[in-house]
This record gives C-alpha cells, structure tokens and sequence, in this order.
C-alpha cells in the first residue's frame, strides 16, 4: 500500500469511528428520551434541565452526522477524480 493509499485508508477508517460514535450518542439520546415526561406535565427545574441538555445533545450529534455525510460524499469524489487522474497518468 503506499502512502496516499495508506493515507486514505486511515480516513477511512476515521470516518467509519466518528459516524460510529454520532450514531452512538443519538441512538442514546433517543433511549434518554423515552424516559422524558411530555411537555403537558409538570416538570420540576431538574427535569426541565435534563430535558434541554438531552435536545442539545441530540442537536450536536446530528450536526455532526451531517458533517461526516458531507464529508463522506467529499471523500468519495476525491476518490473517484484520484483513481481517474490514475489511470490517465498509466495510458
């Protein structure tokens, strides 16, 4: 493997572990929300904190999915241009 390939495989791999932990944190947020009681109850200032810091953690991870997406979706076209710009150079 050389370096660039090595390169690319390492954000790969990256990526792969960072969509891993976004899925992650909103896959525990959606678990943390089913314990939430509805908006209609009354809620004492705790549960009212506890709600706001579970919405924006659901907020950040979801931002930060979308980040890995776009970035994935970068990723695979720079690779699609290198192995064309590759097979130019071998003709």
């Amino acid at each position: 493997m050389t370096d660039s390939s090595s390169s690319a495989a390492s954000d790969d791999s990256r990526i792969v572990g960072w969509r891993a932990v976004a899925v992650e944190m909103v896959e525990g947020a959606r678990d943390a929300c089913i314990n939430l009681k509805p908006m209609a109850m009354y809620m004492t200032d705790q549960e009212l904190q506890q709600r706001a810091e579970v919405v924006a953690h659901v907020i950040r991870a979801r931002a930060k999915l979308q980040l890995l997406r776009d970035r994935a979706e970068r990723l695979k076209g720079d690779l699609a241009r290198f192995m064309v710009r590759r097979q130019a150079m071998r003709e």
